[in-house]
C-alpha cells in the first residue's frame, strides 16, 4: 500500500462520521463552523463522482479507484474543482490578516485551534521558501496529499476534518 492510499485511507476514516464503513452526504456533522461547510461540500462532491455503484454511499475501495482515476498522475489544473475548493477554503480560514498570504504564525494558529501540531510542515508547504504559503501552495498540497507516493504534509488538511 502506497504512501498516499494510507493517507486517503486516513481520510475516509475522518469522513465516515457514523463509523458505517462508508461515505455519504447525510452522515455528516450540522454545525455551524466554516470547516464543516468545507467538508460537507467535499463529501457531497465526493459521493456523487466516486459512488460507483450508485447506492448514495462510498466505500473505501471505490475512494481509492475514484482517486487513482482522478487525481493519480494529474496536474493541479486538471483535477476536479471540487478537490481545490478544500484548499482554496482552508487558505481563506488560515489568512486571519486577509492579505493573501499566511505566514507562520497564522498557520500554527489555525493548527493549534484545531489541536494539532503545525511541527515542521510550514517549510514543507512553502515551495518558495519566502516565508508565507500561498493559496496555489495549498492547492498544490492537496494534490500531493492525495496522490504523491511521497510523504506529504497532512495536518493542515486534517484540521478541517476535526471535531
Amino acid at each position: 500500500m502506497g504512501a498516499y492510499t494510507m493517507r486517503v485511507l486516513q481520510l475516509f476514516d475522518r469522513l465516515d462520521t457514523d463509523r458505517s464503513g462508508y461515505i455519504t452526504s447525510n452522515g455528516q456533522r450540522k454545525d455551524q463552523r466554516p470547516e464543516t461547510a468545507v467538508t460537507a461540500d467535499l463529501v457531497r462532491n465526493l459521493v456523487t463522482a466516486a459512488d460507483a455503484n450508485k447506492d448514495g454511499r462510498v466505500s473505501k475501495d471505490e475512494l481509492l479507484a475514484y482517486i487513482e482515476r482522478a487525481v493519480v498522475g494529474k496536474s493541479v489544473d486538471t483535477i476536479p474543482a471540487y478537490l481545490t475548493a478544500t484548499p482554496d477554503a482552508t487558505f481563506r480560514l488560515m489568512d486571519t490578516e486577509g492579505n493573501g498570504k499566511v505566514g507562520k504564525s497564522e498557520f500554527e494558529q489555525y493548527l493549534k485551534a484545531h489541536n494539532l501540531s503545525a511541527a515542521d510542515e510550514f517549510p514543507k508547504l512553502d515551495r518558495d521558501n519566502d516565508g508565507s504559503l500561498t493559496n496555489a501552495d495549498l492547492r498544490t498540497a492537496m494534490l500531493h496529499f492525495l496522490a504523491s507516493p511521497d510523504p506529504a504534509p497532512e495536518q493542515w488538511l486534517l484540521a478541517v476534518f476535526t471535531d
